[in-house]
């Protein structure tokens, strides 16, 4: 039994050294998979009055996926809201502005999961059962333009244009509002975390 632990403790301790010899490798790798390209700063849309995240830039420059937090004050819209948010987009192709900065467009969504009064995922036993949907959850999709650094392509702002699920259903179904009241604008920054350089321009 005594010589089981000291087997043990052994592959243990050998274990443990090439973890810490290979540590810097496997950081580096860690990093590069997990680390986020960028910190973003948004005002307004439908993740409140203001949110921060962090996003992540493909490889390609095709792709941004990112996740937010979002706030909005009761004093602003008479009720209090939290949002949480993942988001999608792909970029169109760039266009060159100068020797220092791009302009391209994207397109993507959100899905939102809002924290509120009378938000639910499952609606309590007291409504009646299957006619409401769930109101937490919902997706927003969206249409932007980014400026951004040639030199850094995780440094840009962007003003993007967006609506909700719901917005999209009444109005199709119901035919209850103007096309025009369905859509929100937003604004934001972001903040590079990294020091890649961009050159397919």
């Amino acid at each position: 039994m005594k010589n089981n632990h000291i087997k043990l403790i052994a592959i243990l301790v050998f274990a443990s050294a090439n973890i810490f010899a290979s540590g810097n490798k496997e950081k580096k790798k860690i990093n590069k998979i997990f680390k986020p390209d960028y910190v973003n700063l948004q005002y307004a849309g439908n993740l409140g009055l203001g949110s921060v995240g962090v996003g992540y830039i493909s490889q390609n420059e095709k792709h941004n996926i990112g996740i937010s937090y979002g706030y909005l004050p009761e004093s602003v819209n008479s009720v209090e809201v939290h949002t949480v948010s993942a988001k999608g987009a792909f970029n169109l192709k760039k266009h060159k502005l100068s020797e220092r900065t791009f302009v391209n467009a994207y397109a993507g969504t959100n899905l939102l999961y809002s924290i509120t009064d009378n938000t639910y995922l499952k609606f309590p036993s007291y409504y009646p059962s299957d006619y409401y949907f769930a109101n937490a959850v919902h997706l927003a999709p969206f249409l932007g333009m980014k400026v951004g650094s040639r030199k850094n392509s995780s440094k840009f702002s962007y003003v993007e244009l967006g609506t909700l699920d719901y917005y999209l259903f009444n109005r199709l179904k119901y035919n209850r509002s103007k096309f025009i009241d369905c859509i929100n604008i937003c604004m934001g920054i972001s903040i590079p975390l990294n020091k890649n350089t961009s050159t397919d321009l």
